[in-house]
């Protein structure tokens, strides 16, 4: 998606400009610690700002409340223009409702890394000890700094106009790691520079929407009616 706040950079450019580096030992423990199996927390776009209107094809959320439960997990996206979307993922699945109405269990086109981020908390999947680069702060608290380039595609022709080549460019990807608890603090992702925040956990395991659930069902019957057409052959 097009995002004028994720810098494209060339794979020399391997340090962030004008962030200021302790030197720092690598951690022993766990270098992202992993999403609990119960949870609240959220991203927040730095740039945000709200402009009530219709959702516009590639817009980039400002706001995500992710809430995890055991085997499910809900995001609740927040846009500029207001309009909302929340994803549910559950037993592998994404279900989605787009204002307020169910939407495909097969959703493409935005954030894809992000439905399927059970696992390891949005943009630090990449994160390692051979990416860390010091310690810094960002705003006052202390922070472990991880950095990496990923290969972007992009067409020949806004390559030319860069006077680069379409091989080299990559895009920057940074994390702030919290080096006490190993929580992140902060991600550089396609949104653009993101702050975490994590919320009471929530008080009640999670239920799909009884919407979400009959999906379920009838995915369950239809998979159950291969299954039975595959042995029979």
């Amino acid at each position: 998606m097009n995002n004028p706040l994720y810098p494209l950079f060339t794979a020399t450019h391997l340090v962030a400009a004008g962030i200021a580096l302790a030197q720092a030992p690598s951690p022993t423990a766990a270098v992202v610690a992993p999403i609990p199996q119960s949870g609240r927390w959220e991203l927040v776009r730095a740039d945000a700002k709200s402009t009530p209107g219709e959702t516009v094809p590639g817009e980039n959320p400002i706001r995500i409340v992710i809430t995890r439960t055991g085997a499910i997990q809900k995001i609740e996206v927040e846009f500029a223009s207001g309009s909302p979307l929340v994803v549910w993922i559950a037993d592998g699945e994404v279900y989605a409702e787009v204002n307020k109405v169910l939407s495909s269990s097969r959703l493409s086109g935005w954030t894809p890394e992000l439905y399927t981020a059970t696992q390891a908390y949005y943009g630090t999947a990449w994160v390692s000890e051979k990416n860390h680069l010091g310690r810094t702060k960002i705003g006052e608290q202390d922070c472990d700094f991880y950095q990496t380039t990923a290969p972007r595609e992009i067409d020949r022709a806004a390559a030319e106009a860069m006077g680069l080549k379409p091989e080299s460019i990559a895009v920057l990807q940074q994390a702030w790691i919290d080096p006490v608890t190993r929580k992140p603090v902060a991600v550089l992702v396609a949104e653009g520079l993101m702050r975490y925040n994590f919320l009471e956990s929530p008080s009640a395991p999670l239920e799909l929407p009884a919407a979400f659930r009959l999906k379920q069902q009838e995915r369950a019957r239809e998979v159950a009616r291969q299954q039975a057409e595959a042995a029979v052959r």
